[in-house]
Order: C-alpha cells, then sequence, then structure tokens
C-alpha cells in the first residue's frame, strides 16, 4: 500500500506541472503521478474513495469550479478542500503573479473566509486555521 506522510491508502497525485511532480515524487515516493491540465479528470467513475485539493479550487473561475465539482463528484464519494484563507473577514479574489516551470503570468486567485467555502462547498469546516481552510463537502 502506498501512504505519504498524511493521508493514508494509495496516493494518485496530479498536477500540470512536472516541476512539482518532481517534488512530489521526493515527497511521496510510491504515489503514482500524473502530469495532465484539468479539465477532465482522467480517471473513470469511482476510481477514488476521496479527492483532497490543496489550494488548487482558489485558482478556478465559476465555470472551472462548476466543472471541478462535477469531476471530482464523478470519480470519488468524497472531497476535501484545503486552500488560503483570507487575511481578512472577507472574501477575497483577483489576479497575481506567478512563475510555474520558469514562465510568469497572472494567475486567478481566491481566498476564502469559513463561511465563503462552506457557501460554495456545503459540509463541514474541519480545520479553520489562521492561513488555510479545510472543508469536507
Amino acid at each position: 500500500m502506498v501512504r505519504t506522510q498524511f493521508l493514508p491508502g494509495r496516493v494518485t497525485a496530479m498536477d500540470q506541472s512536472q516541476g512539482m511532480l518532481d517534488i512530489a515524487r521526493t515527497r511521496a515516493p510510491h504515489a503514482q503521478l500524473v502530469r495532465t491540465a484539468f479539465p477532465p479528470l482522467p480517471f473513470p467513475e469511482d476510481a477514488f474513495d476521496l479527492v483532497f485539493a490543496a489550494n488548487f479550487y482558489g485558482l478556478l473561475v465559476a465555470d472551472e469550479r462548476d466543472a471541478f465539482l462535477a469531476e471530482a463528484s464523478r470519480v470519488a464519494r468524497g472531497l476535501v478542500v484545503l486552500d488560503l484563507r483570507s487575511d481578512g473577514r472577507t472574501h477575497m479574489e483577483g489576479l497575481e503573479p506567478r512563475e510555474v516551470d520558469g514562465v510568469s503570468y497572472p494567475i486567478f486567485r481566491r481566498r476564502f473566509t469559513p463561511s465563503s467555502l462552506l457557501a460554495e462547498l456545503g459540509g463541514d469546516v474541519l480545520y479553520p486555521g489562521r492561513y488555510f481552510l479545510l472543508v469536507r463537502a
């Protein structure tokens, strides 16, 4: 059985960046790594018990969020989202500079309050941290 330090069970990690997958290989050497862009998720229906999205959901614009939620529910029975918490008491969104694989470009980024993320996903707040939120949909 493949394990990571924090996620028990078999793990499949997905990213569009080979650099991020190289980092993942050092941290989770037995995980299955898949390089792909989203959408769609390149997995069959009910392939997983859980989709765990870390610092991804907040990068999606409205249509992409709808597609991601549909795809997550197609490939797994559960969804847990870890994403950035707003520095204040209000939900924030806008463009931020980002560099991936040596290429710089603006990205759309959202920072959530517990209530704003729950309003979109439903479910339960598992961790309302100072910098991150963890929600089970």
